[in-house]
């Protein structure tokens, strides 16, 4: 009798330290949790195109640079950032022209990133303000024209999208397109603004 009361409280002893252990299994269908894979912070440098809608004929060049903290843990497979951003495009114009001569935009963007196996897409959304020096044409009184420059802050909206390919755990590789819409009026800003850019993200 004594001999099966100690059989019976060591098999209730190795049943009762197994629980522990069948408790931390991962459950088949649990969602995939990316915070160890997806960094906290990120940096990204880029050049592009940009043309502005208002003037076909006028694209010139477009230079990114951007900074962005993760806010929202990503459960299946999506995460949510804030991105600080700068953009310059300077446009070395024939002085029959109009508009602006050179936009510096800074501003600030919520961006969602879905991740898949091989690649990460992202989109965004954003204000900022336009810091910009324009060229505006001037009637003299008789009919001459003269064309006067002047230094205008305007703020904008844009909504981009694309997507990052890995280059490792550190570094990524990107593409952009974006819209950025200007307030004012066609004749002293390039109110509507297409832009394409590639570019380089650091991870860490």
């Amino acid at each position: 009798m004594r001999r099966t009361a100690v059989l019976a409280v060591l098999l209730g002893s190795c049943l009762l330290g197994q629980v522990p252990a069948q408790a931390e299994e991962p459950r088949p269908n649990e969602s995939y949790d990316v915070q160890d894979e997806e960094p906290v912070w990120q940096l990204g440098a880029g050049i592009g195109l940009v043309n502005n809608l208002d003037d076909q004929d006028n694209t010139n060049a477009y230079f990114l640079l951007n900074a962005r903290r993760r806010v929202h843990r990503g459960y299946n497979f999506l995460s949510s950032y804030m991105e600080l951003e700068a953009g310059y495009w300077k446009f070395d114009r024939n002085r029959d022209s109009l508009g602006p001569e050179k936009d510096l935009l800074i501003g600030l963007n919520g961006v969602l990133v879905l991740h898949t196996v091989a690649v990460k897409f992202f989109f965004g959304a954003g204000a900022g303000v336009h810091f910009l020096d324009t060229a505006v044409l001037v009637t003299q009184s008789g009919g001459t024209h003269t064309i006067d420059s002047d230094s205008l802050t305007k703020l904008g909206g844009n909504f981009h999208l694309g997507f990052e390919i890995p280059m490792g755990k550190s570094l990524g590789m990107f593409a952009q397109g974006r819209l950025d819409l200007v307030e004012g009026n066609r004749v002293e800003v390039d109110t509507t603004q297409m832009k394409i850019v590639g570019g380089l993200r650091l991870n860490f």
